[in-house]
């Protein structure tokens, strides 16, 4: 069976308001059922290094120091902002939400 057939039976099920029921037939009979659009939230954590002025009495110092978490998130939210675009690679991610589009 050809494409337009398909999408044709597609646009036929949507303008009547038919269900899953329409697709369950498709599948069985070994045609694709219908996509719908979907928005899908993402979280993703990003790494971006930056440079923060210190003064300490040694190199070991300086890497024991404990960092404000605001001041951090303040550089690296101006880093971003004004450099613009970088290389981003994705290490983790979770879906948190699907909301129908």
């Amino acid at each position: 069976m050809g494409d337009n057939l398909v999408d044709s039976a597609h646009e036929w099920a949507d303008d009547n308001d038919l269900c899953q029921k329409f697709d369950q037939f498709m599948e069985s009979q070994g045609l694709p059922g219908r996509e719908r659009e979907f928005t899908v939230s993402v979280s993703v954590s990003l790494t971006v290094n930056v440079d923060l002025p210190l003064a300490a009495r040694s190199e070991q110092a300086a890497r024991d120091e404990q960092f404000c978490i605001s001041d951090l998130e303040n550089l690296a939210a101006e880093r971003v902002s004004r450099d613009g675009v970088y290389a981003v690679t994705v290490d983790d991610w979770s879906v948190f939400e699907v909301e129908p589009r």
